[in-house]
């Protein structure tokens, strides 16, 4: 088999994996084929070694990207492809070292300023999708993948449908919002039925950063601020994490305490 077989034959056995949102297969992709690209122009793939493959995995750059390569390699072990990967061991201390090697001192935000930065961007319908963002804690891809039948109005209390990516479920949030329920509102009479209503998540995320923030720090802030709140209605510490995991869809708590840690000063 030569290396454009062997491609082939990955990228469909990703695509048949049902579990894997659209992001999930995208990403696996692109990390394979960053992870084979030395060996495109090889006839017979007996050559290549484990060690080249983490060769290639030491080059990618960031560590979400490993992270899908490694992944991808795992899965593809399963299928009994004609290739010498390495183990999941080593797998293993491929992310471990990315990890060491990637830590650096994170500078404290402060939500105000997040908010400020939010409220300054002059295109409406970017300035919607942050502040959507921020006071309903959803993530940017939920938020770029909504279209006008996902939402629905009472005065100012929005209800929004969703497909989570994780598990595919389906799920409804209400947030009550004045400003955001009048402009999302008259946002969304432009668009047709099933017109997506905010930009694509690849250009949030590059406004985001043009603005010094990320489109996370938006979730980030948002649990902050609603442990904040639930611990002044006289509830336990336990109680207000519950509340705030409820929220934030998360199943742990342990990843919401994760929110809670961040550098954001609220």
């Amino acid at each position: 088999m030569n290396i454009y077989n062997l491609k082939k034959e990955m990228k469909n056995i990703i695509y048949s994996d049902s579990s894997l949102s659209k992001n999930s297969i995208r990403d696996r992709n692109s990390a394979l084929n960053k992870i084979f690209e030395n060996f495109n122009n090889l006839d017979d793939v007996s050559v290549i070694t484990k060690d080249k493959i983490l060769d290639n995995l030491n080059s990618i750059k960031f560590k979400t990207k490993l992270s899908a390569g490694v992944n991808a390699i795992r899965f593809l072990k399963e299928h009994n492809l004609d290739i010498d990967f390495p183990s999941e061991d080593e797998l293993k201390e491929i992310i471990k070292n990315k990890k060491k090697n990637n830590r650096k001192p994170t500078a404290e935000k402060n939500l105000i300023d997040i908010e400020r930065k939010v409220n300054r961007v002059r295109k409406k319908n970017y300035r919607l999708a942050y502040k959507l963002m921020l006071e309903s804690g959803l993530r940017v891809h939920e938020v770029a993948a909504l279209k006008k039948d996902d939402f629905s109005f009472d005065k100012n209390l929005i209800t929004i449908n969703l497909r989570e990516a994780k598990g595919n479920k389906l799920c409804s949030i209400e947030l009550e919002n004045k400003y955001l329920s009048k402009n999302i509102g008259e946002l969304i009479e432009t668009k047709s039925e099933y017109e997506r209503v905010f930009p694509h998540m690849r250009y949030l995320q590059e406004q985001a950063t043009k603005m010094g923030i990320q489109c996370h720090d938006l979730r980030r802030g948002f649990a902050k601020r609603t442990y904040k709140e639930e611990l002044k209605n006289d509830v336990s510490k336990s109680e207000a994490l519950d509340k705030t995991r409820i929220k934030l869809r998360h199943t742990r708590s342990d990843t919401t305490e994760i929110y809670l840690r961040c550098k954001i000063k609220v």
